[in-house]
């Protein structure tokens, strides 16, 4: 839990666009191993190449939905790792959301293919029964991680959310929180 929190809070302390610029940060490496060959040639201090998280937001959010959708432990535990997922997912939509992968011809953001691991991520968190540390993440995360999932997605979240119990305030908010963000779902609460 305190490494994904880390992990979320160093996402939104990163400052250098190279850090959500795939395309840029890939030159950037590339320039500083040509730098370091011909430092090696002069037999001179080769610096390290530079990382950037633009170059690991897969990763990331492959981390994140794990997490997230974390299902071995105690139930306390359980529930406090989920929700650093959830709030990791929510931190690499954040930051990361707009990278795009220069590998992909046609230009897709790095994140789209985690769509199906985020929505599976955000309908484990809002089952039935779900705690409400679970459901407060969840809440935060709908909100980051709505440019990736289409509609039919977002009816399967929604749905599951609204089969939980009803008092909560958590799981009223997010289903709120889905339907105003597409209006036309028709949620399916029963039981």
């Amino acid at each position: 839990c305190e490494l994904a929190n880390a992990a979320a809070a160093v996402l939104a302390l990163l400052r250098d666009p190279l850090h959500t610029d795939m395309r840029e940060a890939r030159k950037a490496v590339d320039q500083a191993v040509r730098d370091a060959r011909k430092a090696l040639r002069r037999r001179d201090f080769a610096a390290p190449a530079p990382d950037y998280a633009s170059l690991r937001a897969a990763r990331v959010a492959a981390a994140a939905c794990s997490l997230a959708g974390s299902t071995v432990g105690d139930d306390f535990a359980l529930s406090e790792l989920r929700a650093a997922g959830l709030d990791l997912l929510a931190a690499c939509a954040r930051y990361l959301g707009g990278v795009v992968d220069v590998d992909d011809p046609q230009g897709a953001k790095a994140l789209d293919v985690y769509a199906p691991q985020m929505s599976s991520s955000l309908r484990a968190a809002l089952r039935p029964g779900a705690s409400s540390v679970e459901l407060r993440s969840a809440f935060r995360a709908v909100h980051e991680v709505g440019g990736f999932l289409d509609a039919s997605a977002w009816k399967r979240v929604a749905d599951v959310a609204a089969k939980g119990d009803s008092g909560g305030v958590w799981r009223q908010a997010t289903v709120a929180a889905i339907v105003l963000r597409d209006p036309s779902l028709a949620v399916d609460a029963s039981a």
